[in-house]
């Protein structure tokens, strides 16, 4: 239900008059109007940033090297300059342009200074030295686009570190060790996110990264339950990645305090059944020899579809449900392809799954109302 739908029902239901809707109306048109500004500041500082790479490589080797760095300083302090300037004036959204054209150009600054010593320094250590160099200057600003730009910065570093660990173990312990690497960093952004002066500070940063921790988390479950689709062989076999995920689980949802990142305490409790049931999916693929077991994979993404279904049901998220509910349909279409062979199955498999979801569709509607009080209450 968007905005003019819900006033229109408000008008109607005489929870507000005219007055209130007409300047509920202006409010919500001024912030929509912000948020546009704020994206295509964004937008044009990430091209601006971009070509500032782009041209340092090119390699313009017929400019002499003294040339290039001085250049690159004095960018550097027009953009320092230009944001004390915004900051000064409260003019927030060029403050939040020019803080995400500095990050970008001060990436840049690294690799050209790299290039023109050949300093010979490997990935992860200008990266390492981008993210912690400009954290004072990104936690000045306040937007939702920075967070993203910064959030995406944090999680390039995290891959050029993991890389290069990865690549000095040997090949029995890479998988374990990756599982780790990729299984940790939504807990992190959890655990930022519920910080109380964080929250207070910085609102925009929580709403980029919880909502992206969530994801991450619910997307690994998904992902994972394609393995089910391939046979596991002895070597293939995980240990100690799925013992630490599921130690590390059941000690976060017993011990951290889940109302710090979510409204209330049954949220919490949905919160930590979430987490277990979801750590639970993403290892048991990995922790026995087995041949491949298609049917489990696709009854393991509608057992999470469910779930989350009756998640969305009980904190009233009409959105969740009804994206779960589109992710049970997609795959109830698609396991024909994967599951069944031949294409006369699978055209039997499709008709009779398009008869079932039109009947759920039509029983659905049918019964709208009380599922439509059930989410909205």
């Amino acid at each position: 239900m968007n905005l003019e739908k819900k006033i229109n029902s408000w008008l109607y239901a005489e929870v507000i008059d005219k007055d209130t809707a007409d300047r509920i109306r202006q409010f919500e048109g001024n912030t929509n109007r912000i948020g546009v500004i704020f994206v295509l500041g964004a937008l044009g500082g990430l091209a601006f940033g971009i070509g500032i790479i782009s041209i340092v490589a090119s390699n313009w080797e017929f400019i002499p090297a003294w040339i290039k760095l001085t250049t690159d300083i004095l960018i550097l302090i027009a953009l320092s300059f230009g944001i004390n300037w915004a900051d000064t004036f409260a003019k927030q959204w060029q403050k939040e342009t020019l803080i995400i054209v500095y990050y970008i150009v001060f990436l840049a600054s690294i690799s050209l200074v790299g290039q023109v010593y050949q300093l010979g320094t490997p990935t992860y250590q200008g990266m390492i030295l981008w993210t912690l160099g400009s954290a004072p200057l990104v936690l000045m600003g306040a937007s939702r686009s920075l967070a993203i730009f910064w959030l995406v910065g944090i999680l390039a570093t995290y891959a050029c570190i993991v890389e290069v660990f990865i690549g000095g173990l040997e090949h029995i312990y890479k998988k374990e060790a990756i599982a780790l690497f990729i299984f940790f960093p939504p807990f992190a952004l959890l655990m930022i996110s519920s910080l109380s002066f964080f929250k207070i500070a910085k609102p925009n940063f929580v709403s980029v990264f919880k909502p992206a921790a969530i994801i991450w988390i619910l997307a690994m479950g998904f992902v994972s339950q394609f393995i089910w689709y391939q046979k596991i062989s002895d070597h293939e076999v995980l240990f100690w990645s799925p013992v630490v995920i599921s130690m590390f689980t059941l000690v976060f949802v017993w011990f951290y305090k889940l109302e710090w990142i979510v409204e209330n305490s049954m949220q919490a409790l949905i919160l930590r059944a979430f987490l277990v049931l979801n750590s639970l999916l993403i290892c048991l693929p990995w922790i026995f020899q087995r041949p491949a077991f298609d049917l489990i994979g696709v009854g393991s993404h509608f057992i999470l579809c469910g779930f989350l279904g009756w998640i969305a049901l009980k904190i009233h998220h009409k959105k969740l449900f009804n994206w779960m509910a589109g992710l049970a349909g997609f795959r109830i279409v698609t396991v024909y392809f994967e599951v069944f062979g031949s294409l006369l199955e699978t055209g039997f498999g499709l008709i009779a799954t398009g008869v079932i979801i039109l009947s759920f569709v039509l029983v659905f509607l049918k019964k709208f109302p009380r599922w439509e009080a059930l989410i909205s209450k």
